[in-house]
C-alpha cells in the first residue's frame, strides 16, 4: 500500500530579502502544484515576522516528492535565492491513522 506523505517546511528569508522570498514562492506554488502527485502545496507567512514562511505539502507518494525534489523549478528556487535565504527546514510526515 502507497502512503501518502506531508512534508511541513519552513524558510526564513534573509533580513531585507521578505519580498523577495515571497514572489519566489509564490511562483514556486504555481509551479509545484502541477507536478504529478501533489495533492496540495500551500503557503502560509508568519503574521508577526515577515521573513518567516510556512509550506504545507501533501503528495500521493514517496516517490512523488523525490520527484519534486529533484524538479528543475526546485533547484532553480534554492540556487538562485541562496544570498536571500537565511535557513530553509524540510520536515517528513507520516500521518497516524486511528485503528478504531
Amino acid at each position: 500500500m502507497v502512503k501518502q506523505i506531508s512534508v511541513v517546511a519552513t524558510i526564513i528569508a534573509e533580513a531585507g530579502s521578505e519580498e523577495i522570498i515571497y514572489q519566489e514562492l509564490q511562483r514556486l506554488v504555481l509551479l509545484t502544484r502541477k507536478e504529478e502527485g501533489c495533492i496540495n502545496y500551500v503557503l502560509h507567512r508568519s503574521n508577526d515576522e515577515s521573513g518567516l514562511f510556512i509550506m504545507y505539502e501533501n503528495w500521493k507518494s514517496e516517490e512523488d516528492l523525490n520527484r519534486h525534489n529533484q524538479s528543475d523549478h526546485l533547484k532553480t528556487f534554492k540556487n538562485d535565492n541562496k544570498g536571500a535565504l537565511k535557513e530553509i527546514q524540510v520536515y517528513k510526515l507520516t500521518m497516524i491513522e486511528n485503528d478504531k
